[in-house]
């Protein structure tokens, strides 16, 4: 049985997964991979962006879902839909959004 909850030819997209939380964490403190957003994460801030996620998941049935490259079966960062509140004249909207590692 595949872990995968859909996938292309080349990534498959899975719920969150503890092991995760590394590989997270380091992607999210890369200064390149980071550079147009405001700040770097901690471990912490990855942390809680990953419960967000199970959490949209289990709301929502869809979130930033954990990306692994079907090849190297390794965790290559995140895509999918995320439900936005902030405020903003288009919110409440669904976000499409991605990041990946370099």
């Amino acid at each position: 049985m595949s872990t995968y909850l859909f996938n292309s030819n080349r990534l498959g997209f899975r719920e969150w997964q503890e092991k995760d939380l590394i590989p997270l964490y380091k992607m999210c403190s890369d200064p390149e991979v980071m550079k147009y957003f405001p700040t770097a994460l901690d471990i912490a801030e990855a942390e809680q962006l990953m419960i967000v996620m199970k959490n949209e998941y289990k709301k929502r049935a869809y979130c930033y879902f954990a990306v692994d490259h079907l090849h190297h079966k390794e965790f290559i960062g995140f895509i999918g839909l995320k439900w936005q509140t902030y405020p903003s004249d288009f919110n409440p909207s669904i976000d499409i959004g991605w990041r990946l590692s370099k």
